[in-house]
C-alpha cells in the first residue's frame, strides 16, 4: 500500500519502517545508575520533598518522588555525590515528568561538582 503524503506530514512512519522498534537515545553523557537519598526544592522555596536518584550523568538525573514539580521548574538538589559525605547543591530545570518523578538536567556545574559526579559514575 503506498501511503499518502498527507500521513507522511502527520508524522506517520511508513508502515516498513524500522522506527518503532528501538527509542532513539538524545542524551549526550552516559548515564550511570544510583541509588542516592536527595532532597529538593523549587527556586525561591525553603521546602525541601525528598526523593531518590536513580541515574545520573554530567546532563542531569532522575528523581523518583511523589511530587515532581511543574515542566520547567528551577530546582536546586541537595545530594552526597562521594565517599567523604560532601554534600552538593545542584542547580536544574525539570525537562519532564510522570508519576513517579522526574527527569532533571543540570545547569552549569563547578569543577567540584564535574569531579564528583564523574566519579561517583566510574565507580558503577
Amino acid at each position: 500500500m503506498v501511503q499518502s503524503r498527507v500521513q507522511r506530514a502527520r508524522g506517520h512512519p511508513p508502515q516498513n519502517s524500522n522506527l518503532e522498534k528501538e527509542p532513539v537515545e538524545h542524551r549526550r553523557h552516559q548515564r550511570a545508575p544510583v541509588d542516592l537519598p536527595v532532597e529538593f526544592a523549587t527556586k525561591n522555596s525553603d521546602a525541601r520533598i525528598s526523593g531518590r536518584a536513580t541515574d545520573l550523568s554530567l546532563g542531569g538525573m532522575f528523581i523518583r518522588t511523589a511530587h515532581p514539580p511543574p515542566f520547567g521548574s528551577e530546582v536546586l538538589v541537595y545530594a552526597t555525590l562521594t565517599a567523604k559525605k560532601a554534600a552538593f547543591e545542584l542547580a536544574a530545570v525539570v525537562r519532564w515528568t510522570r508519576d513517579d518523578g522526574m527527569g532533571l538536567q543540570f545547569l552549569p556545574l563547578g569543577a567540584r561538582e564535574t569531579h564528583a559526579i564523574m566519579e561517583l559514575s566510574q565507580q558503577l
